[in-house]
């Protein structure tokens, strides 16, 4: 539900849960040492409402060897995350 302009000069973490914020971060230092990852989060859509996702990261490093972000693609699976949780719940 966001436009590309409310996005640019955000970064990633402005769209991720408050509550996952400490992994998010744990995640991004990970990166910074070179380890590629996927892992699953919480994220934010602009009405406010959660979604999730599998994050595929993989960490991007300058012809100097120094890091300069992340590359990542991200999956939906909102629908797989609330089955799951629906079945733990009547498990």
């Amino acid at each position: 539900g966001y436009t590309i302009d409310d996005m640019l000069g955000h970064a990633v973490v402005d769209y991720i849960d408050p509550a996952w914020h400490d992994i998010f971060s744990r995640h991004f230092e990970a990166r910074k040492l070179g380890v590629r990852e996927i892992y699953e989060a919480r994220l934010r859509r602009n009405d406010g409402g959660e979604y999730w996702v599998i994050a595929s990261a993989t960490p991007m490093f300058d012809t100097t060897g120094q890091f300069c972000g992340s590359f990542a693609m991200l999956t939906d699976i909102t629908q797989r995350h609330q089955l799951e949780t629906f079945q733990q719940e009547f498990a």
